[in-house]
This record gives C-alpha cells, sequence and structure tokens, in this order.
C-alpha cells in the first residue's frame, strides 16, 4: 500500500510537471507570436514609409525632368537648365538624348 501511495504521488507530481511544461510551451507560442507580429506590422510600417519616400523622390525627380526638357526645346543653354533643376550637365546630355 505503501508503495502504490508512492507511484500514484510520483504521478501526480509527473502530471504537475507536464502540465507546467505545457503551460510554459503555450506561452512561449504566445510570446513568438506576439514578437513575429509586431516585427512584421513594424516591417510593414517601415516598407511603406520607405516606399512613401521612394514615390516622393521620384515625383520630383520627373516633375524637373519635365521642367529641364522644357527649358531645354525652349532654348535655354545647359547651364541655366543646370542652374535652375540641379542636374548636372552630364545628367542633361543624358537627358536630352534619351528623349
Amino acid at each position: 500500500m505503501v508503495s502504490e501511495l508512492k507511484k500514484i504521488n510520483a504521478d501526480a507530481e509527473k502530471r504537475q510537471l507536464m502540465e507546467a511544461r505545457e503551460k510554459n510551451r503555450d506561452a512561449l507560442k504566445i510570446i513568438k507570436g506576439d514578437s513575429f507580429t509586431r516585427g512584421h506590422k513594424r516591417g510593414h510600417k517601415k516598407g511603406k514609409i520607405e516606399g512613401k519616400i521612394e514615390g516622393k523622390i521620384e515625383g520630383k525627380i520627373e516633375g524637373k525632368t519635365e521642367v529641364a526638357l522644357r527649358m531645354h526645346a525652349a532654348g535655354l543653354s545647359d547651364q541655366e537648365i543646370s542652374d535652375f533643376t540641379g542636374f548636372t550637365p552630364d545628367e542633361l546630355q543624358r537627358l536630352f538624348f534619351r528623349h
């Protein structure tokens, strides 16, 4: 009977230990999932910001390109166009060659 009680107690201790381990596993899964979600959201937000910045830069370059082409068509010198747009004379030559 004493050995049976020891066995029951041992089984209860094992069960408690297993339950504690399972709770820890569940908690760890939740923590990892939350970390992943936060990281994913942070990365998504960073990507959106970078995309907006990239879009603004591209828009500015596109606008300056249109202005440079109009100025060139109006007969302004490369130096004058460079002074107004900020494009280097080499960049202007490549731009005019493409258009």
